[in-house]
């Protein structure tokens, strides 16, 4: 067993969380595997594992399908991440660093594809102050992480909520996006695109906007990124929107929608289009 739970946690550190939540069959079948993995970890003593790396991942992914809090057998009391969050924070040190960075990954993805932005913001802040320490002994998922926060930066900085260093972090997170686009263009191009039309919406340079959207979608669509694309098109969408053009707006939240869908995310809602929830 302990090989299975070290592959699964080298997979996730070592790049392969991008692919499983990019891939289109990830909220379908990944309930099932972390189902599998529970058990055999309960099988060998190994209950922390069940409660703090697959309880999150898998209360995020029941959520995504639009299903029921359910407990993760052989657990015996259900916890919401928001719980486990809590315990993680506040008693860090009976956890070790992919735990914890885990945990806020998962948050912060779920946060902004349910478009909970002050959840999101506030995970965020937790990001920042967790991850001076960690980062390096996990940099491939700090880039992930740091990709989400920057969405939430360019939010919270077009609010006018909090000071300006929320676009200076953003316009920081894009730059180092840039540079791992020499690393690898199929995991970070459309990352980059996605950030930078983030950012110039925020700047109010709107025509640069709107060409960084539109080459963010077309990348995540050829690299196969299935929640980048969904993002992508749903964050177009709301560009438009606050541009007053609706009609190119609700083509982009369709667009979005049949996306998610398609990746399993079937509670996902968007402005103008009807929610598909799948209970089985």
């Amino acid at each position: 067993m302990d090989q299975i739970v070290r592959g699964a946690r080298l997979g996730f550190a070592y790049g392969d969380i991008d692919f499983a939540l990019a891939n289109a069959k990830v909220v379908n079948e990944l309930l099932g595997e972390i189902e599998v993995l529970a058990y055999k970890s309960a099988q060998h003593g190994r209950i922390r594992d069940v409660q703090y790396y697959f309880t999150p991942i898998y209360n995020s992914l029941r959520r995504l399908k639009g299903l029921e809090d359910e407990v993760l057998s052989p657990l015996d009391t259900f916890m919401s991440n928001d719980e486990l969050l809590d315990l993680t924070m506040t008693e860090p040190n009976q956890l070790d660093v992919f735990e914890i960075t885990m945990m806020l990954l998962f948050e912060i993805t779920t946060a902004v594809i349910f478009r909970d932005m002050e959840k999101a913001g506030r995970i965020a802040s937790l990001v920042r102050e967790t991850e001076r320490e960690n980062r390096k002994r996990l940099l491939f998922i700090h880039n992930i992480i740091d990709f989400f926060t920057s969405i939430t930066d360019c939010y919270h900085a077009r609010q006018n909520e909090g000071p300006d260093t929320h676009l200076i972090e953003a316009k920081g997170i894009r730059d180092n996006l840039e540079k791992l686009i020499r690393h690898s263009r199929w995991n970070f191009e459309n990352k980059y695109l996605l950030i930078k039309a983030e950012c110039h919406y925020t700047d109010g340079e709107f025509d640069k906007a709107a060409e960084s959207y539109e080459a963010s979608i077309a990348a995540a669509k050829r690299h196969k990124f299935f929640l980048e694309e969904a993002l992508g098109c749903e964050l177009a969408g709301y560009f438009y929107t606050e541009q007053g053009n609706e009609t190119k707006a609700q083509q982009f939240y369709k667009r979005a929608k049949s996306v998610y869908v398609e990746w399993g995310a079937n509670a996902k809602t968007l402005p103008g289009v009807e929610l598909q929830v799948n209970d089985s």
